[in-house]
């Protein structure tokens, strides 16, 4: 999960691309957290669901697209 407003996660992302992009595959989008998120156990049900436009819906379908991609 990533918070992309804390200039914190910003700098840990960059570190990440720069000491392991080379050995690893880095993901291009992280999985964004938001509230949203933390609601859907509430609810019963996946993100995907329960807020399908929301900025982590969206992180989860990128990351799937580029799994396939590789795969």
């Amino acid at each position: 999960m990533y918070q992309s407003r804390p200039q914190l996660c910003q700098s840990v992302r960059e570190s990440v691309n720069e000491l392991y992009g080379e050995a690893f595959h880095v993901f291009e989008r992280p999985i964004e957290h938001t509230i949203k998120v933390a609601e859907c156990p509430a609810v019963g049900k996946s993100i995907l669901d329960y807020a399908p436009k929301n900025p982590a819906a969206e992180s989860y379908r990128s990351l799937a697209r580029e799994v396939m991609d590789i795969g």
